[in-house]
């Protein structure tokens, strides 16, 4: 699939879940589980899966003090449960999101002080959607993902919910002192990282939020700097939705495995990996075609800004052939390379777009 990446065909040999369900049942290479104390829809209202339909225990309710996230009081508990509770935020995209929105603030002239305001904003909200995405996994991660906090009981699900909370609750007030349009776009944004997490994600519009969610970054980082829109900086958008498509993609290649074997029903499970990964290169393409046609129009090619833009398209570039194929884990950093490359290139492009007066 143009980085020479392959991946196991469904069907051969047994799953390794199928080895710790309880009252499984193998037939030919399919692991059928039955309906038991009525489970037909998982708990969150998401489309039912292999694993989804497997009894769980009630979240609230665990057996062991581990799994209740009880800690022995040593410092080692309490750093782990620490480290457990970074972990279920999603640190990288989070910390990302920050970064870009403080600079595009900066880069439109905005003040550093709200700079770093709705920079922190944009972490805690991209926090409280981590948070929710861990805990509808729950019972998918229990078998796919044990090691994950929630799964492992190294967070308990009262902390993570209270973290979800107050994450949501800091961002929306930091936002609000921007004014009512900012506060708008935070909430859009909320909603669409929600929608992915409790009812898109594991399906094939799972990459609709992100689609949606992308663009809307910029959007609320330039309106919280105090500028208005134009023509050019509807051109960016655009391109972020692009992106977003793509980088949808590239996570849902990352994970294919672990979807296929929960009978997940994945945009990149419905086309398959390689079909994916074509129509992600081809969404890259014109988002660099677009960045670049768009400043040479404006003509602001200005050194300095130019090598952010071409550089992260070329980072870009790397990840798209990493996230081609290989393991998950390369897979996933490619992804993650994407994710920067698109960040250093919209900043780029902005500054261009800046430097020569078009926006």
């Amino acid at each position: 699939m143009g980085a020479g990446g392959r991946y196991p065909k469904p069907g051969r040999g047994r799953s390794r879940a199928a080895d710790r369900v309880p009252g499984r049942e193998l037939r030919g290479s399919r692991l059928r589980v039955g309906r038991a104390a009525g489970v037909g829809r998982s708990q969150v209202g998401r489309p039912e899966s292999r694993i989804d339909t497997l009894p769980q225990p009630p979240f609230a309710a665990h057996d062991s003090a581990h799994e209740r996230g009880v800690t022995d009081g040593s410092p080692e508990s309490f750093a782990g449960g620490g480290v457990g509770l970074l972990r279920l935020v999603h640190p990288f995209p989070s910390a990302l999101d920050g970064i870009v929105t403080g600079a595009i603030v900066l880069l439109a002239g905005g003040p550093p002080v709200a700079a770093l305001r709705l920079a922190l904003a944009m972490v805690l909200l991209q926090f409280a959607i981590g948070a929710l995405n861990d805990i509808v996994d729950l019972p998918i991660d229990r078998l796919a993902k044990p090691a994950k906090p929630l799964a492992s009981g190294s967070v308990e699900l009262r902390a993570a919910r209270a973290t979800l909370g107050l994450c949501l609750t800091a961002g929306l007030v930091l936002s609000a002192i921007s004014g009512p349009g900012v506060l708008a776009v935070a909430v859009v944004g909320v909603l669409a990282g929600f929608a992915y997490d409790l009812r898109l994600k594991g399906t094939a519009l799972s990459w609709l939020p992100w689609a949606a969610g992308i663009p809307l970054l910029p959007l609320y980082a330039w309106l919280g700097a105090g500028r208005g829109l134009s023509g050019f900086f509807l051109a960016l958008l655009v391109m972020a939705a692009f992106a977003g498509t793509a980088l949808a993609l590239a996570n849902g290649i990352a994970d294919f495995e672990r979807d296929r074997m929960s009978g997940v029903r994945s945009i990149v499970v419905v086309l398959g990996p390689t079909a994916a990964w074509r129509i992600e290169a081809g969404l890259h393409l014109i988002v660099g075609v677009l960045a670049t046609g768009t400043a040479v129009v404006a003509g602001g090619l200005a050194w300095g800004p130019a090598v952010l833009l071409f550089g992260g398209l070329g980072l870009l570039g790397v990840g798209l052939v990493l996230g081609g194929g290989g393991s998950p884990g390369r897979r996933e950093r490619g992804w993650e390379l994407q994710a920067v490359g698109a960040s250093c290139a919209a900043a780029g492009w902005l500054a261009i777009m800046i430097a020569s007066g078009a926006l």
